[in-house]
């Protein structure tokens, strides 16, 4: 009996598997390739995004409380100091006096609308490298040195700006009874009520009563929930009330108190915050912007004419020079202050997650209103320098 034949059965050979294992390595390098350029993208343009999202929330954040500075109901608080001391009144003072003013805590010294802090060795034409850690500074760091309300909370090298104002919205008053003592009861519309603690998580104590004529800065209790009144707090030897003020002719104000410095969030990442005192020893801090690496100020002065303001900047200066020095302790400084038309801004800011490395970018340098900063080494991280000028609708022309 015959068998059929068995077809020949041949296998791979060894230089076969060798160029079949190559081929398959060179479309998985390939592939690899592809993913790291692709995570490579994406991380550049998720760092590039989150720049500059974060860098139009922190502008638009201090360009509209910069606008307010000055603001004190119908007129602004040049034409209220200028005129003299009796049209404008901070009621905890012990005088109504430009040193006494001084003498009140830093958040409470509403004659000084803007106030600056310039971190020592950021002026222009200086050079520094961004640490790759960053911490918060001492006060003498900043000149003039930081006041205690913000001393311990800011990263060094950068800028501190403090402002003070009544908030836009306010609310009639329908009643002004002068009480004992010089402390007023000051009634309003209950319905109202809710637009003096709009956007705060407590209950402001800081309130202004303003009119076309006057203005008075005190503090209060609180204003409780379907208040219709609210009652002036004065002290012993303190100068209360020095003006009364009609129903329907003056409204009643929220007066803010707000620091904005560079600070380190939870996780030990800068970030933009705003410190807003509600009143005397209360106050809510805010983390506002995450990656906000710094701050940078210079303050343009305007011209007098008349005991006005021109409304022509002639000179710009950062704080602590051109006449902006500590206006806690001269009177001069703060009649300087209270000139300040427009200010310049500029702020670093930076991706919260390192980005890809870009031929180029790793040590590049950025100008901050002409400080040159530069990462530390190893950082990868993405980010943009921002400036823009922000002129005070209340300052200018006297207004």
């Amino acid at each position: 009996m015959s068998h059929p034949a068995r077809p020949a059965v041949r296998g791979v050979s060894l230089v076969e598997l060798m160029v079949a294992l190559a081929i398959g390595a060179v479309l998985m390098l390939g592939l690899v390739q592809i993913f790291a350029a692709s995570r490579a993208a994406y991380q550049l343009s998720e760092g590039a995004s989150r720049v500059q999202e974060g860098s139009r929330f922190a502008v638009d954040y201090l360009q509209r409380d910069l606008r307010m500075a000055g603001h004190f109901g119908c007129v602004n608080d040049q034409t209220h100091l200028l005129q003299g001391p009796a049209t404008f009144t901070l009621a905890s003072a012990t005088a109504g006096t430009e040193a006494a003013y001084n003498a009140l805590p830093a958040h409470q010294q509403f004659h000084i609308s803007m106030q600056g802090y310039e971190a020592n060795g950021t002026g222009s034409g200086a050079a520094r490298t961004l640490p790759a850690t960053p911490s918060i500074g001492d006060a003498s760091q900043w000149t003039p040195a930081l006041p205690p309300e913000v001393a311990g909370r800011a990263v060094a090298g950068s800028d501190v700006l403090a402002l003070r104002f009544l908030a836009p919205d306010g609310v009639p008053v329908t009643g002004f009874n002068p009480g004992a003592g010089n402390a007023p009861t000051i009634g309003f519309d209950a319905e109202r009520g809710p637009v003096l603690r709009a956007g705060l998580a407590g209950t402001p104590q800081f309130l202004g009563v303003a009119d076309c004529s006057f203005v008075t800065v005190f503090t209060s209790p609180g204003i409780a929930e379907g208040s219709s009144s609210v009652e002036a707090v004065v002290g012993a030897g303190q100068l209360g009330f020095r003006n009364h003020f009609e129903p329907g002719n003056a409204q009643l104000f929220r007066a803010e108190s707000i620091f904005y410095y560079v600070g380190l969030n939870p996780v030990g990442e800068p970030a933009l915050y705003r410190l807003r005192y509600t009143g005397p020893g209360s106050s809510e801090v805010e983390e506002l912007v995450e990656g906000v690496e710094t701050l940078q100020f210079a303050y343009g002065i305007s011209g007098t004419s008349a005991n006005r303001p021109t409304g022509y900047i002639g000179e710009v200066h950062p704080a602590g020079s051109g006449g902006l020095g500590n206006a806690a302790t001269s009177e001069a400084a703060a009649a300087t202050w209270r000139l300040v038309g427009a200010v310049h801004m500029g702020l670093l800011v930076r991706s919260p997650n390192p980005a890809a490395v870009v031929r180029g970018e790793e040590g590049s340098e950025y100008h901050v209103l002409g400080v040159q900063l530069t990462p530390s080494a190893g950082d990868t991280r993405a980010r943009n320098a921002y400036e823009t000028t922000v002129a005070l609708r209340n300052r200018l022309f006297g207004n």
